[in-house]
C-alpha cells in the first residue's frame, strides 16, 4: 500500500512492481506518480487508484483482478488487432 496522509510526489522506477509476481492487493492513496509504469503483476486481484494519470501499462493482462476502484482516472485501454 502507498498511502500518505496528505498528498505527496513520489519518484518509482518504471518497473518497480515487475518482481512482484504475487502481488494481490495495491492500494495508492494520495501518491502522485512521476513517470508512468511499465508494468503492473498480472496476479493483482484488487487495485485502487485514484485519480491514476497514465496510460494502461501495454504488458499488463489483468485476468485475475476481481475489483478495482480508480475514479477520476484516465485510463486508455491498449487498441485490440
Amino acid at each position: 500500500m502507498l498511502h500518505s496522509p496528505q498528498s505527496v510526489k513520489v519518484q518509482l522506477h518504471t518497473e518497480a512492481f515487475r518482481r512482484m509476481e504475487n502481488l494481490k492487493f495495491l492500494i495508492v492513496e494520495n501518491v502522485r506518480i512521476c513517470k508512468p509504469l511499465e508494468f503492473l503483476p498480472n496476479s493483482l486481484i484488487f487495485l485502487k487508484w485514484p485519480n491514476y494519470p497514465f496510460h494502461w501499462p501495454s504488458e499488463y493482462f489483468p485476468e485475475q483482478l476481481v475489483a478495482i476502484e480508480m475514479p477520476h482516472s484516465r485510463i486508455r485501454l491498449p487498441k485490440q488487432v
